[in-house]
């Protein structure tokens, strides 16, 4: 499938991560590591190894050191930009900051979550069905209804 402008992903990577406390005191929750990598070096990489092109991450918290670790993301093989936030703007916020930058499809993911999912194959499947948002879920039980998303099996 052909792109008219590189495959975009909007990484959000500004929280505090406050449940995993007292590690995010002095260091970002997507620079947390997973062996000799961080989260976040593990995703941009498999952006990249999914056919994507530029990544723009949303920083806030420590934003530096993000910056410093990350850089411009060659090492990742993905191009990366940077949006400071000043102040939390929750999970949304970031997008109107870099919304001029931004190609007509793109994805927009945590830069705390580690999956297999096939970042290329769901943009390529939402850009296909022509649909307005495209959310991935994975069912699970919880007792918290914190980032619950109930569905009817539509």
């Amino acid at each position: 499938m052909s792109h008219a402008s590189p495959r975009t992903a909007v990484v959000l990577a500004g929280g505090r991560g406050s449940r995993l406390a007292p590690l995010t005191a002095v260091i970002p929750k997507p620079l947390v590591p997973v062996g000799d990598e961080s989260i976040l070096e593990v995703l941009l990489k498999q952006l990249a190894h999914r056919g994507f092109e530029r990544a723009m991450l949303s920083t806030g918290y420590l934003a530096h050191l993000i910056e410093a670790v990350i850089g411009d993301g060659k090492r990742t093989g993905i191009d990366v930009s940077y949006v400071r936030e000043d102040r939390p703007l929750g999970t949304v916020g970031p997008l109107h900051l870099m919304a001029a930058d931004l190609p007509e499809h793109f994805l927009v993911l945590n830069g705390d979550v580690l999956t297999d999912l096939d970042f290329g194959a769901m943009l390529d499947e939402h850009i296909e069905s022509d649909a307005t948002l495209t959310v991935a879920t994975y069912p699970r039980r919880v007792a918290v209804t914190l980032g619950v998303i109930d569905v009817d099996g539509q």
